[in-house]
């Protein structure tokens, strides 16, 4: 008895597999069925309605062309900017208002911002900014990724964490420009990083960070002054041990308990010297604010050319004339639909 419903259950199992598969196989026939059938539907109303298409596309190609001829072209260009101070939100909110004061054409306003004059504040179309990310960037972040999956087993946890670091390393901004004149370009680099870098914000941290940097550059300067002394005294001692005249003298002797390591005294004179060049570096290149790549100017413009407006009129074109179509379909289904009932 026991075999036979075993054998009974089998039976059962495997038709309910070959149920399952045959129903998978009438799903994706349907699919099939049913995108054929919006393609032959499409083919016969493009037929019925082919007069729409060709007037629709007729005046999305002409409405496209006349775009090149109706708006002036403008040119493209970007900076990448390096700022320890500011993060992504902090430079989207300073770019926006930029770009919100183009948009309104508040040229007196922009002009007085940017410290250019009304002519040239009148040519600039949009600002935008974007997180730069360099390829080094890249690898040490996929590297800190790999090492922290062993201890973070939660993938949204882990993606969450790298996106926090990604923000905190994020220093570098890729800021564009738009401008109805190319030449503009030339000399914009300059007014837009002293917007930035004069915000408040920017300008204490700054101004902070280098006079710091100049007391600690005054005091190995100090430092260096007293172990240039101490070299002096060295130098007279092992002349003096060396002569072995230990008789009274005016001479400052050392004992040789507390006899120096005059190496070491060179060591730490050298080392102050690589801070104190490291610290002229620091004030000479500005690392905490600095434009990496300035505007250039470009004589193609990155406006859409005729060809490309032309192309995009016609897509649009069709694409009113197939809404039309639908519309049209749909009205005459709703009026069947009715008359049946």
């Amino acid at each position: 008895m026991n075999e036979e419903s075993r054998k009974a259950n089998y039976n059962n199992d495997e038709i309910d597999l070959r149920e399952l598969f045959a129903a998978i196989g009438r799903f994706f026939n349907r699919i099939g069925r049913s995108f054929l059938n919006l393609i032959v539907s499409i083919k016969n109303a493009s037929k019925k309605y082919v007069l729409i298409i060709l007037i629709s596309g007729l005046l999305g190609l002409l409405g496209g062309s006349s775009v090149k001829f109706l708006f002036d072209p403008y040119y493209e260009s970007s900076m990448l900017l390096r700022s320890v101070h500011l993060n992504l939100e902090l430079m989207e909110n300073a770019v926006d208002k930029l770009d919100q004061l183009s948009f309104e054409r508040s040229h007196d306003e922009l002009a007085r911002v940017l410290n250019i004059n009304e002519d040239k504040a009148k040519q600039i179309r949009s600002f935008s900014v974007e997180a730069f990310v360099s390829e080094e960037q890249i690898i040490e972040l996929e590297t800190l990724k790999e090492s922290l999956k062993s201890d973070i087993k939660d993938e949204k946890k882990l993606e969450l964490l790298m996106e926090q670091v990604k923000m905190e390393k994020q220093d570098i901004f890729k800021i564009t420009v738009q401008t109805y004149d190319a030449v503009l370009l030339n000399d914009f680099t300059e007014p837009l990083s002293l917007y930035l870098k004069n915000k408040p914000y920017v300008q204490k941290r700054l101004e902070i960070e280098n006079k710091n940097r100049l007391s600690k550059k005054n005091k190995i300067a100090r430092d260096r002054q007293k172990l240039d002394s101490l070299k002096a005294v060295l130098f007279q001692n092992i002349s003096k041990f060396s002569d072995k005249r230990r008789e009274g003298s005016n001479n400052v002797i050392l004992s040789e308990s507390f006899f120096v390591n005059p190496l070491s005294v060179f060591k730490e004179d050298l080392d102050l010297l690589e801070q104190e060049q490291e610290i002229d570096e620091e004030l000479y290149l500005n690392p905490d604010f600095e434009v990496i790549d300035e505007f250039t100017q470009y004589t193609r413009p990155a406006s859409p050319g005729l060809i490309e407006n032309a192309f995009y009129g016609l897509l649009y074109g069709l694409g009113v004339a197939y809404l039309i179509i639908f519309l049209l379909s749909f009205n005459t289904y709703l009026k069947d639909f009715e008359a049946k009932r």
